[in-house]
């Protein structure tokens, strides 16, 4: 039984030691490479979009039409609505071929009225930092612009220009670019870096 027990403990120490040497490449890989991984990320949303344009219309008008702000994936239901219980056609294929995050909807609580779209393969990608550092994070998605301008849906809703530095609160500061993909319809790219803790006043 000992013997056995043994055995039972090297498999889960070598089991552990090459998730954390998987977790370890990973991370050296986005810190290597994560120019690599924006550019790869910009194109697949611009191709997705381009795609799906009359889905995303649709979706336009139902997100509008349904008055909620926060319209979510199953897999981040506490923030806002889940899609699926609008019970709107549209909007749900939007998310299942655009493998979206969230929805928010800007439409009405913004002078530059837009509807931001997070697709899961944009989410917020950490790049390096820890608690007492500066932490440094990439989130890539897309929007509608109702007047078909440039929008900073990360900070402040409202006209920006297409690449500029900004800061968010007292919580760190962030460079936004954006760039059409078509009539309404833009890209966006934030790099945000939050303040270590002891700097946040």
């Amino acid at each position: 039984m000992l013997i056995n027990g043994r055995k039972v403990v090297k498999k889960f120490l070598k089991l552990l030691l090459l998730i954390i040497a998987v977790c370890v490449l990973y991370l050296l890989l986005i810190c290597v490479f994560h120019e690599q991984c924006k550019d790869i990320t910009r194109k697949y949303i611009f191709h997705t979009v381009k795609e799906n344009q009359e889905v995303l219309r649709e979706a336009v008008e139902q997100i509008t039409e349904a008055d909620e702000q926060y319209i979510t994936s199953k897999t981040y239901p506490e923030v806002g609505i889940w899609h699926e219980e609008l019970n709107c056609n549209s909007l749900t294929q939007a998310f299942k071929k655009l493998n979206l995050f969230f929805v928010c909807n800007n439409i009405d609580s913004s002078q530059a009225g837009n509807i931001e779209f997070l697709p899961k393969i944009g989410r917020s990608l950490f790049i390096n930092g820890n608690l007492f550092e500066s932490n440094t994070f990439i989130m890539c998605g897309f929007y509608y612009s109702e007047e078909d301008i440039p929008v900073d849906v990360f900070y402040t809703n409202e006209e920006c220009e297409e690449v500029f530095d900004g800061k968010w609160s007292f919580m760190g500061e962030y460079h936004y670019q954006t760039e059409q993909i078509g009539p309404n319809w833009w890209y966006y790219e934030v790099e945000e870096t939050t303040y270590p803790v002891k700097e946040r006043r």
